[in-house]
């Protein structure tokens, strides 16, 4: 007799010895989720280094451009009511990657004609991040949902410094 396994049927197996060694530990190791926002919306890898510190990865697209922003956070437990998975973080870090011109400038081809070039420029983007925000985990599903703040400081292009104080995200992520 032979059996033989289908790759969905090894996958729900996967899915569920992971599910249940999850539901023991009752841990959260690591998160990977989206941050949708009003300026920096993300894709989000976070990894504890401590029980109360972590490093989040950001990836995400600004002014047409692509970042990648790396934060430290350090977590502090709350208490709301009867619920304990309540985290209030505040946090610190950088951003690099390009964005481009928000501006398309015409180019004269020639002093004669009435035909333009358009010019779409990417400039380097280089800058310094800060967040806060709280944390609610579901251990038993195993999600994190979260409402950030996350201001930022950008120098773009070696030219131009730009910000956002107000740069507010909901986050969902997967713990594993």
């Amino acid at each position: 007799m032979k059996i033989t396994f289908k790759p969905t049927a090894l996958l729900l197996l996967v899915l569920l010895y992971l599910m249940s060694e999850r539901a023991l530990a009752q841990e959260y190791n690591r998160s990977a989720g989206v941050r949708l926002a009003s300026e920096t919306s993300a894709i989000t890898y976070k990894k504890f280094v401590s029980e109360d510190q972590a490093v989040e990865l950001l990836l995400s697209g600004r002014n047409q451009g692509l970042q990648l922003t790396v934060l430290t956070q350090k977590y502090i437990p709350m208490r709301v009511g009867t619920l304990d998975n309540f985290y209030f973080y505040a946090g610190m870090g950088g951003h690099g990657g390009y964005e481009k011109n928000d501006r398309i400038e015409k180019a004269v081809i020639s002093p004669t004609s009435t035909n333009y070039n358009y010019i779409e420029e990417n400039y380097f983007a280089i800058g310094v991040d800060g967040v806060v925000g709280i944390e609610y985990r579901i251990l038993s599903v195993p999600l994190s949902i979260n409402v950030d703040l996350k201001p930022y400081l950008s120098y773009i292009g070696f030219a131009k410094l730009e910000g956002d104080f107000w740069d507010g995200s909901i986050g969902i992520k997967y713990i594993f």
